[in-house]
């Protein structure tokens, strides 16, 4: 598999969730164009993702929230 192919199973799970939600709206020439959105779409991410070098002690960032009193 190359480094940018995306798993077929990934873009089907995606198209199934899409296709539940809004299936007669589109047809199915639609449904295709769509289909080849999600595929760049998820190319480019994960594209993005591989830029990010991270070391083994790397952690995310803490999530700060500010006490602003009693509710």
């Amino acid at each position: 598999m190359r480094d940018t192919e995306i798993d077929e199973a990934q873009i089907d799970l995606r198209l199934a969730m899409l296709k539940h939600w809004y299936g007669d709206l589109l047809t199915e020439e639609q449904w295709a164009e769509v289909r080849e959105g999600v595929r760049e779409e998820l190319v480019e991410v994960a594209d993005a993702l591989r830029t990010v070098e991270l070391g083994y002690d790397d952690e995310p960032f803490p999530l700060f929230t500010p006490y602003r009193g009693e509710d």
